[in-house]
């Protein structure tokens, strides 16, 4: 088991782009049992992936099963796919389709879900960066969650998928658990045995589950090609609701952040004897 998080120190965004104080947090109690839960839904689902231990079923999202390890209910986590997404690198997307994503994927005309626009609405006119921006005649893409103290218009507003470890969760997820938009996860590839601490960046349609961004991609040995890579299975999202405070944060925040959370939820243990043993 690689239990890491890799620090590019020629990255600028390890700064704190926010200047949090993290103190209060880190030295608050995980919250445990005060998750709102579905229960109006059957003790076991069908289709359960195999696991060391016996989670506790508790919700199904587009065709995709919820669970809390029965030793900790400070983390829910899910198994399945991991596409990737390129959504706030500068070089997302070009109007020539000549960016790291196909331009369908930022939405089409009149209906911009993944660019800036000059009104700030999906039916507006894409915003192209400017010289001085980082790739210029390039699109600016957005992500959910954001850098305060940036204007809509700036790529630095959007957390860079090439250089940030971000999740995407659908909005039924988040209703269903409690999770907000900055809340900090462990991705965990059960086929590499590699995991990355990660915070939830995007959100995306209640139709898909399973996404991550181009830097998360890279630290789990998935192809991390937004147009070609990903990987069909064995991709396990830990998720902590109620640990972030809304807003994107810096590589070093994650991982300190992470590591608390992951400590006090005995994390580790669940991966050695949920994810890495099988009955």
């Amino acid at each position: 088991m690689l239990l890491c998080f890799c620090l590019c120190a020629t990255q600028a965004y390890a700064q704190d782009y926010n200047d949090l104080d993290l103190s209060e947090l880190l030295n608050q109690p995980l919250p445990e049992n005060n998750l709102p839960r579905v229960n109006n839904l059957p003790a076991k689902a069908a289709n359960l992936p195999v696991y060391g231990c016996m989670p506790e079923f508790f919700d199904k999202v587009a065709g995709i099963n919820l669970y809390d390890w029965s030793e900790s209910k400070s983390f829910y986590f899910f198994e399945t796919k991991m596409a990737i997404d390129a959504d706030g690198s500068p070089r997302a997307y070009h109007p020539q389709d000549r960016g790291l994503d196909k331009l369908e994927s930022a939405g089409k005309q009149g209906n911009w879900w993944a660019l800036a626009t000059d009104n700030g609405k999906p039916n507006g006119n894409p915003l192209i960066q400017k010289a001085g921006d980082p790739y210029p005649n390039y699109y600016i893409s957005m992500t959910a969650t954001v850098y305060r103290g940036y204007p809509d218009s700036s790529p630095l507003r959007y957390i860079d998928a090439e250089k940030i470890p971000y999740f995407v969760l659908n909005p039924s997820v988040m209703r269903s658990t409690g999770t907000q938009k900055g809340d900090i996860g462990y991705v965990y590839n059960r086929k590499t045995k590699k995991g990355c601490y990660a915070i939830l960046g995007d959100v995306g349609s209640d139709q898909k589950l399973g996404e991550g961004s181009i830097y998360l991609a890279q630290q789990l040995g998935i192809n991390a090609d937004p147009r070609t890579g990903g990987q069909e299975d064995g991709v396990v999202y830990m998720v902590f609701p109620f640990s972030g405070n809304g807003a994107a944060r810096s590589l070093a925040e994650i991982k300190t952040i992470g590591e608390k959370l992951m400590q006090k939820a005995e994390g580790v243990t669940f991966i050695k004897d949920c994810l890495e043993t099988k009955k």
